[in-house]
């Protein structure tokens, strides 16, 4: 029955189907290169993403749960190219970058967040000593190390605004050690009344004996005086 298949239809036959698949590749190789363009984008933070998760896994880092469908597809877009099914698998990835470009926000926010949650949680006291080291400005037993946490509470706040890395790690656990070894020179007498001197005013009543002596001891009494009135209300200890 071919046989008798006038020759001028059998070519355009031939030439409407090499036609169809060139449009095919066509838009294979469009796919494709849409896909490469937005994974070069997304990439590389993912890449920033993953190192710090690495660095904060089973301290500060729980990860996010992702949708098992994604990995699925990256496997199957992968493994197809190539074969039978190279079309479908190539639409498969650039299905795969737009999640991964729509996925990319939330896994830094959630990253960020937790990073923030964890410096706090390690250094937030330190920072609320800030206002004790401008008061004891110049105290001769803790001048060295203030002058130290407050240079090195700096380099954190400058850190903690984006995703950590080893250096981050270290300057936090310098700050760590810096605040331990002010907490330890400070007494918490002496603690409570500059706390409270630094942020409304303390009462009287907390400047006992222990604490004049330190202040006296430590060149810092002159960093403080008396005025009337009545203190603001502030946290003890």
């Amino acid at each position: 029955m071919a046989a008798d298949i006038p020759q001028w239809i059998e070519e355009t036959r031939v030439a409407v189907d090499r036609a169809g698949q060139a449009d095919r590749a066509q838009m294979d190789f469009e796919a494709l290169i849409t896909a490469s363009e937005e994974l070069g984008q997304v990439l590389p933070s993912l890449a920033e993403l993953h190192n710090a998760a690495e660095l904060g896994r089973g301290v500060w880092w729980t990860g996010l749960d992702v949708n098992p469908g994604l990995l699925a597809d990256l496997d199957k877009a992968q493994t197809g190219l190539g074969t039978r099914q190279q079309a479908l698998e190539r639409r498969k990835l650039t299905n795969v970058a737009r999640q991964l470009t729509r996925l990319e926000p939330r896994l830094r926010e959630s990253a960020m967040a937790a990073w923030k949650e964890y410096v706090a949680s390690q250094a937030g006291d330190a920072a609320e000593l800030r206002d004790l080291m401008q008061v004891l400005s110049g105290a001769e037993g803790i001048a060295d190390v203030a002058r130290q946490l407050n240079e090195a509470l700096g380099r954190l706040a400058r850190l903690e605004r984006r995703l950590p890395d080893t250096r981050s790690l270290e300057v936090l656990d310098e700050v760590s050690a810096l605040f331990g070894l002010l907490e330890g020179r400070l007494p918490a007498a002496v603690k409570t009344f500059v706390s409270a001197a630094a942020r409304g005013g303390a009462s009287l009543e907390l400047v006992d004996a222990e604490v004049r002596e330190w202040l006296i001891d430590n060149g810092a009494l002159q960093n403080f005086r008396a005025v009337p009135g009545r203190p603001q209300e502030v946290r003890h200890g």
